[in-house]
């Protein structure tokens, strides 16, 4: 029996030892790549308050100036010092940028308010710009990790190539890289993600999932023979300095990682396999239904005239709700309330039933199947940096799975979307058993990191000789210790002894 499980733990190590130091010396540069990462000064610039006096103009009259007839949404934003009113016309476009005091259109706004925003959040206001982009895609450099789309790639001229990533629509940075960044990160997509097989294809899933099977069984094979099946393992001699020593420092150390390459193993095959469905799923839609503005007939300047909103307004979005617009209105105290644009009143609940027609539309199920909705401002466990938007309005359901959706309400979009089982599960495993983010509040983040970086180090370092063990890779001999010649023995040289005659 300890014979089979020997043989099995050798031949599936010998197959899968190369992908295991392939995985550890590219999970080896994740820490170093949170490192180096750039740190914007800002994440988002801070807010301003809206003036009544910069308004001479509704939406509504700037618009039908403009000769538009539909809009999906709209808010007020700076540029600078300046109120713009930014709006959502036609899906796939660059928005369009107003002046509400004279309702002039900004040129080329959507790029100005990117390269604002870029400045702002980075804190460069010297170096010239060399390039300004618009994605609609993520691509090699921006990854599908960064969940925010479309974005604005503003490239700096600058020694270290600086590039910053932003969201006009959310009016803040999505990520930050430069030359360094971007080498570690095409180094670590390729080498750890394996994407030189093509990003979602199903060669690379089944090449990842099999290979973390195969390691998963090396680890299990490998702990039951050598820490329960191996009796003589504290008796091997450590002699020559050969192969039996190499092989007690593998045992060893192998018994001593193996529980966390188990770990490693299982949770990242599941991620492997469970990310084409949440990459296809990926919460970029949008439900806003282009609405005629015609309904827009009030001037905003009725409401922020209002004397129990005026001294601290600082954000006024246009939104659409049961089929008919509002202003969402936020105040200096995050405090949100929805007006009537027709005649200037207050509409209650109607700030709290937004996130639920949300939803309501991205989930399909009925509004009465909602336990309990909460506003969430940090990232946790579950709602994690990952999806980056914030604050969003968490929507828990009573329904098959325990739903619960995260939506934006100030963009209108499903941030992200939970239910117990496969994908909560890999989510659950993944951030605690693969990047061991339950020791950030133990230890700190970088504590973790140095942690992860030795466990790593001696999964590489058992890995290696056990390729070294099965002959994948050669030791140099060691030389072999030559013994003097001993000189040929003569007669002369020796003189027997007289002998007495008889």
């Amino acid at each position: 029996m300890k014979k089979q499980w020997y043989v099995l733990h050798r031949w599936l190590g010998a197959v899968s030892c190369l992908a295991v130091l392939v995985w550890c010396v590219s999970g080896f540069l994740h820490p170093v790549m949170s490192w180096t990462q750039p740190r914007p000064r800002l994440m988002a610039p801070k807010a301003q308050r809206l003036e009544p006096g910069g308004f001479g103009l509704s939406p509504a009259e700037i618009l039908n100036r403009q000769g538009i007839n539909e809009i999906e949404g709209g808010q007020m934003v700076f540029i600078a010092e300046q109120p713009f009113l930014q709006v959502k016309w036609k899906e796939g476009l660059p928005f369009l940028y107003f002046n509400p005091a004279d309702g002039t259109r900004l040129p080329d706004g959507d790029q100005k308010y990117a390269v604002f925003l870029a400045r702002t959040c980075l804190g460069e206001f010297q170096a010239p710009v060399s390039e300004v982009v618009r994605l609609t895609e993520f691509d090699r450099d921006y990854r599908s990790i960064n969940r925010l789309l479309p974005v604005y790639k503003v490239v700096f001229d600058r020694p270290d190539g600086m590039a910053v990533y932003v969201d006009p629509e959310g009016s803040r940075i999505s990520t930050l890289e430069h030359r360094l960044k971007r080498r570690l990160s095409w180094t670590f997509g390729m080498f750890h993600n394996w994407e030189f097989l093509g990003a979602g294809t199903r060669l690379r899933v089944a090449a990842l999932v099999f290979l973390s099977g195969l390691t998963l069984a090396v680890a299990v094979s490998g702990l039951v023979v050598y820490g329960l099946l191996w009796k003589r393992l504290r008796t091997i001699p450590a002699r020559n300095h050969g192969r039996n020593r190499l092989k007690r420092y593998h045992r060893i150390l192998g018994l001593a990682v193996s529980v966390v390459m188990m770990l490693f193993s299982f949770s990242g095959g599941l991620h492997a396999f469970e990310k084409p469905a949440d990459a296809a799923t990926d919460p970029t839609e949008r439900s806003a239904v282009p609405l005629p503005v015609t309904a827009l007939r009030t001037s905003p300047d009725r409401i922020l005239h209002d004397t129990r909103l005026a001294p601290g307004v600082v954000s006024l979005n246009l939104v659409q709700m049961e089929g008919r617009w509002l202003y969402r209105v936020t105040g200096m105290d995050q405090s949100v309330y929805c007006f009537d644009p027709e005649t200037g009143a207050l509409v209650p609940g109607a700030a709290a039933q937004y996130p639920i027609q949300l939803a309501t539309g991205f989930s399909g199920l009925a509004p009465s199947r909602i336990v309990s909705t909460s506003l969430q401002t940090q990232f946790d466990a579950e709602y994690g940096f990952i999806n980056k938007r914030l604050p969003v309005v968490k929507v828990q359901y009573r329904a098959d799975r325990n739903p619960r959706l995260y939506v934006d309400p100030v963009t209108g979009v499903l941030a992200a979307r939970f239910s117990d089982g496969g994908r909560s599960f890999e989510n659950f495993t993944f951030t605690r058993l693969h990047k061991w983010q339950f020791l950030d509040s133990l230890t700190g983040k970088m504590v973790r990191d140095v942690l992860m970086m030795l466990t790593v180090s001696g999964m590489a370092l058992v890995a290696g000789m056990g390729l070294v063990m099965f002959g994948w890779l050669k030791l140099a001999p060691r030389p072999k210790p030559v013994a003097a010649p001993i000189p040929p023995l003569r007669i002369s040289d020796s003189p027997l002894p007289n002998r007495k005659s008889g």
